[in-house]
């Protein structure tokens, strides 16, 4: 992960420089931008770390705070995105012996809660995110809507979900 931020940070700084190197150089001559861009983007090479982890803690932080009530007594917990409209919108799923519920972090723009009671879904199947990845998961409810969710491990979702609905009745 530090390699990453470090690699990042680099072409960050090379991205500002040439940025404000031409903008500078336009402005104030190119000697004089040159120098005024290299020093800016040297404290913003150095800050960048610094704003990143600040960024990393306080994100976590949110997200760690997304709880759904009773979850311990789930049968099955993850993360989950769930796709409204354009969005994927990130959150955490819990299977319980009655209903699916979905709950969206904090930090999304589209924040929501979906509780499906598991005598309303009509089918379950996985399918291929932009038909390229196998990590989604299809749920159609019995009024014909269709739910779409990423989730790890979709075809242990699927069991669980068949197991507890035959379980249910």
């Amino acid at each position: 992960m530090k390699k990453y931020f470090t690699k990042l940070n680099l072409l960050s700084f090379l991205f500002y420089f040439v940025v404000m190197g031409l903008a500078s150089s336009w402005m104030d001559g190119w000697r004089s931008g040159i120098l005024q861009a290299f020093f800016c983007a040297l404290m913003f090479f150095f800050m960048m770390p610094w704003l990143q982890k600040f960024n990393m803690k306080s994100v976590t932080k949110m997200m760690m705070k997304t709880s759904i009530e009773d979850e311990e007594n789930g049968i099955l917990c993850g993360g989950a995105n769930h796709f409204k409209s354009i969005e994927g919108v990130g959150g955490k799923m819990v299977l319980f012996h009655d209903e699916l519920v979905f709950k969206s972090h904090k930090i999304n723009i589209q924040r929501h809660e979906i509780r499906m009671p598991l005598s309303t879904i009509a089918d379950i199947t996985t399918y291929q995110v932009w038909g390229l990845f196998p990590t989604g998961l299809k749920i159609t409810l019995q009024n014909g809507s269709v739910e779409k969710f990423v989730v790890g491990k979709p075809d242990e979702w699927v069991t669980a979900v068949l197991m507890a609905k035959a379980l249910a009745y």
